[in-house]
Order: C-alpha cells, then structure tokens, then sequence
C-alpha cells in the first residue's frame, strides 16, 4: 500500500532526476592558474612570460586595458579526446592568444569607451592538434572593458570537448524548453481558470508563479541559444535576482492562502521586508544574492508545511515532502540545477494541492446548486402556504361583500405580491427596490386582512444595491406575527441603509409591542431561509443580528466586503 502511494512520487523523482543529470555539464579542464596585470605590452601573450608578479585574480573593479593569462596542462588522456576547444566567458572585449598565437578578436579591444566595439559574453574556439598536445599552455587575453556596468568583471575559461559540448548544450536547451512550456502552459492555464472564477486568489497566485518561473528559466538559459554582447550580462542578472525575488515571495504566500495560517496581507508584507533587506544588501553579488533569496523561500515554505501538517490541513504532507525532496537536490546537484528540479517537486505538490482544491470548489457547487433549487422551493412555499392562502381568501370575501372597490384594491395588493414572487424564484440576488415594492404589497395585504395600520418608512436606500430574494419580506413576517399595534393602532416598520469601505448595513426596527417580551430570536424555518440565502450569495462574510429593543425589535444585516473582517 505504501510503495503504491509512493510510486508517483518515485517515478517524478527519477524524471526530475534524469532532467538534471541530461543537462550536466560535461568533463571540462579548468585552467592552474590565473593571472591579471592592468596594462598592454604585446610580448605578454607569449607562452613562457614570467607572470609570477601578477595579481591572483580572474576579475578586476578598474576599467582600461589590461591582460589575464590561464595557465593550463593537458596530460595524455585528456588529449586524446579531439577536436578539443577553449570557452571564454567574459564581461570585456578582448583579443585571444594561444601560447602566444592569435586565436581570434571577441569585439573590438580599445583604450577608451569610444574606440571598443563590445564583444560577446561567451566565445568559443576550436583548437588545432598542434595546439592541445600534453604539456603546459596559456590562454593570454588582452581586455578593456569599458562597457561593463557592474562594479567587477571577471573572466573565465575552461578547454572542453567540441562534441560533448554540443551534445550537452542541446540536451540542455531541449529539456529546459520542455520544462519552461509546461510552466507557460501552466501560466496561461490558471489564468483562464482565474477569469472564469475571479473569487479564487490561489488560481492567479499559481498561474504568476508558473509565468515568473517561466521567465526565469529563459533568463538563466538564454546564452545557450543567443549570444549577446557582455554588456548586457549585467541587466540579465539583475532581471533573474529580481524574478527570483518575487518567486520567493509569491510560494510562501500561495501555501500560506492554501492552508489559511495567517493573514495574507501581514505575512506576504513580512516577508517582502525580509527578501528586500537581502535582495538590497547583498545586490551586486548576483549568484550568491539568488542563493539567499531561494533559501528564505525554502525556510519559509518549510515552516509553513511543518505547521500546515500539525494542524492537519488537508494536501500539507505531499507540500512538506516536495520541500524535504527539493533541500536534497541542493545537496547533490548544482545550484542552477537544484534550484529548477527542487521547485519541479515543489510546483507539482502544490498542483496536486491546486487539482484537490478545485475538486472540492465543483462539490461545493453542486451542492450549492442543491441548495438554490432548495430554496427556490422554499421561497415557492413562502408564497402559497395554504394557511397563509385560506386565511386570505377568507378576509378577501369578506371585504368583496362589505365593500367591492376595497375588494378590488385588497386583490390587486395580493396579486403585487405573488407576482414580485414569482420574478423573484429564478435569481440569487434582486434590487433592493423590487425587495421594498415586495414589503409594502405584503402590508398592503396584511392591513386588509388584519385591519391594522402597518406603516413602512426607508431611509438612505442604494437603489442599486441588491439582496437575496424575500430576505426583508421574511423579517417583516416576522415582525407581523410577533408585534401588536401601538395605542395609536399601528405598526412602524422602518428601514435604514448606510455603507462604508468595510461593509454595508441594513436595519429594520419594527416600532410596535411585543407579544412575547424578552424572548429571544428563533431559530423556525425563516430564520433558516434567511442564514441558507446569505451564505449562498456571501459565504460566511455576513452577520444577522435581531434583538429586542426599547421601541420594539431590531432586525440587523451586515455585508462585509472585507473577506478577513
């Protein structure tokens, strides 16, 4: 049983696995020695130059021409592997000697900004058999570097086998496509879902994500299928520090809104305040900078999983697995590497999380569309309960033999009424004016048949503002049933409206006695109607308050539009 479960994750690991070993760099000689010296004499290309004086560095914060020489040694073994090639990364342009011959130009080398033409970032050149045989070699560069935006340019080169080069830059390029448009389609994915269904956050949290990794990937892997100019190396780190920023703050706070530990605004500002002290601190420093910020993410999203899983929260255990998989590749695979077959883990538990997510918003519809046909039910019972009926047709007969025209007004007053009912059977929301033409068609009925003086008074009413159907004309049952007139033999009702940024409120104070003071408010079948209707149309973002008060009884509705109040 346990293998079963685990089986999917297995085969995901071995995948991921395979992903990044595909794209593992091949077995490349790295140079003894490197050597700096600000500075131009042309006779320090040759082989045997003595640069033991020189500066131990392959970087430099000065900007002017100067040379770097790589000391290398190729044994036997390694030269028999041909063709063999040299690699230059460079933040410079600079001319190309091997042991002292000129390989080539990378831009055009000049002693002020004006005279360089900026040169590639990356250079390859292939070497002839005369130039790889065993024993020592140098790699002397002649640089200037003027166009270099970054405070320090540094200058690397590596000897590497011509066809396992190229195998691995393709293999390289293919896997990572695949992974970036599985993340495109991701992105675009969940963001039709999020269109479909805006009251989802989680939906356009996930398809940002997929987009920001989406870029990130083509920002890290761009060099492999386009050769820029190195003065645009810079402007490309700084686009990777900044999307990896906003993936590290964007994961914690998906898990957070997932499992619903803490206030989203609180903890996403809190955490942006840690990642903006690391990313401002320590920018410049661009590879160790993304190490930092990747590491809060993986802190932050660990605590929230430990804490998800001990509160039991539902998809926390395959959150918190994902993460323990991705601190692992960290420990065994490159940084670059780890870093996008850790998030693979991550990504693929919180789709899994996203897929479980939605099969229980199509239950929760199903079961709110059982509902709604309930309470159209409901609100038809309402309208055509035989007690109510009887007791109507009866006074209705009456007031036609005793007075014909108060008849006519008596029918058409119950005809108002059951016609707003029936617009209103089909619809989870009607204008609050169709809802207060309701009310004062009941009360027309009601002093017909009652011979009481019913009274209804509004203030401050948003004729565009909407409600659940029949929710007033409920508490104004209510309010008929429980109160007695006033010595003046009537009964006020009188509703009141105000809003603000947080919420909006009606209240309706029924002015009258009390037939049963100091009870308190029952929970029958209209009270049930009324939570039943709030809850399909608001959720839980809603509060309904009736109480006795000094004048008679207040009946009160809060909307809150804040989800967290």
């Amino acid at each position: 049983m346990l293998m079963t479960r685990l089986k999917p994750w297995i085969r995901w690991f071995c995948l991921m696995g395979l992903l990044a070993l595909a794209g593992c760099q091949p077995v490349s000689i790295g140079p003894e020695q490197i050597r700096l010296k600000l500075g131009d004499q042309p006779e320090w290309a040759v082989l045997d130059w003595n640069d033991r004086n020189w500066s131990v560095t392959n970087g430099t914060s000065r900007q002017q021409v100067f040379w770097v020489r790589f000391h290398f040694h190729l044994d036997s073994a390694a030269t028999l592997r041909k063709p063999l090639g040299v690699r230059v990364v460079a933040l410079g342009s600079f001319d190309a000697f091997w042991d002292g011959r000129l390989l080539g130009h990378n831009g055009q080398v000049g002693t002020t900004k004006t005279a360089e033409r900026p040169g590639q970032h990356a250079t390859y050149w292939l070497l002839t058999d005369a130039d790889t045989k065993p024993g020592a070699h140098v790699l002397a560069l002649r640089v200037s570097n003027f166009y270099s935006r970054a405070g320090y340019s540094f200058y690397n080169a590596r000897i590497e086998h011509e066809p396992d080069r190229a195998r691995a830059s393709l293999q390289t390029v293919a896997w990572m496509a695949m992974l970036a448009g599985a993340f495109l389609i991701g992105a675009f994915y969940y963001l039709f879902l999020y269109f479909h269904n805006r009251r989802e956050p989680l939906f356009r949290l996930f398809s940002l994500i997929c987009g920001l990794f989406f870029g990130l990937l083509v920002a890290e892997y761009v060099p492999f299928v386009w050769p820029y100019r190195y003065d645009l190396q810079t402007p490309r780190l700084e686009v990777i520090g900044a999307l990896t920023l906003c993936i590290s703050l964007l994961v914690p706070s998906f898990l957070n809104r997932q499992f619903s530990l803490f206030n989203p605004r609180r903890f996403t500002g809190l955490l942006l305040l840690v990642l903006l002290g690391i990313y401002l601190y320590f920018h410049g420093r661009y590879d160790f900078t993304a190490q930092l910020l990747s590491l809060t993410m993986g802190i932050s999203a660990l605590f929230i999983a430990v804490l998800a899983v001990r509160q039991q929260r539902k998809g926390a255990a395959s959150i918190l697995i994902s993460i323990v998989l991705s601190g692992l590749c960290t420990l065994f695979f490159y940084y670059d590497y780890s870093l996008y077959l850790g998030f693979g883990f991550l990504l693929l538990a919180m789709l899994y999380g996203l897929v479980t997510h939605s099969r229980e918003m199509d239950q929760a519809y199903r079961e709110t569309f059982v509902l709604s046909e309930r309470l159209k039910t409901e609100l038809l019972k309402k309208s055509i309960q035989p007690h109510f009926l009887l007791n109507t047709l009866t006074s209705l007969i009456d007031w036609i033999e005793e007075s014909p025209r108060q008849g006519v007004v008596f029918i058409e007053a119950l005809a108002s009424e059951f016609r707003l009912l029936s617009q209103m059977v089909d619809v989870r929301l009607v204008p609050i004016t169709h809802e207060i033409e309701l009310c004062k068609s009941h009360l027309a009925v009601m002093r017909f048949r009652k011979e009481i003086n019913y009274v209804w008074e509004d203030s401050g009413i948003d004729p565009t503002d909407t409600l659940p159907p029949a929710l007033l004309h409920t508490v104004l049952e209510n309010g008929i049933t429980h109160s007695l007139p006033l010595a003046d033999g009537t009964i006020r009702f009188l509703l009141s409206f105000q809003r603000n940024a947080h919420y909006r409120q009606y209240q309706l104070r029924t002015r009258a006695i009390n037939r049963n003071p100091g009870d308190q408010p029952k929970t029958g079948t209209g009270w049930q109607y009324m939570k039943a209707r709030l809850t399909e149309s608001y959720g839980q973002n809603w509060a309904l308050l009736s109480e006795e008060i000094e004048e008679g009884w207040l009946t009160q509705l809060t909307i809150y539009a804040n989800p967290d109040h």
